[in-house]
């Protein structure tokens, strides 16, 4: 059994964020939180390998496709900012 903690399951744990949907697939995972002041963020990872984006203020429709669409549509989204690390 695995340790190891996501970001967003660690700022869940300590009541920072809200987890409000998430799902994966075979290559990426998404999870669409609640930050304070009503703000929400959409995160989406690359499971095989590095690499995590972020979509500030995502649409109804980019909530959609996180619930039900194609993973990849938030991937290669114009409004996906790419995070190199944490630090």
């Amino acid at each position: 059994m695995s340790d190891a903690l996501t970001l967003v399951g660690l700022l869940a744990e300590l009541g920072a964020v809200k987890v409000i949907d998430q799902r994966d697939d075979e290559t990426l995972a998404v999870a669409v939180v609640a930050l304070p002041g009503g703000k929400q963020l959409l995160a989406i990872e690359r499971t095989y390998r590095e690499g995590i984006g972020i979509i500030t203020d995502p649409t109804e429709e980019e909530l959609r496709v996180a619930r039900e669409g194609d993973l990849w549509q938030l991937w290669n989204s114009d409004r996906r900012r790419l995070l190199h690390s944490i630090a």
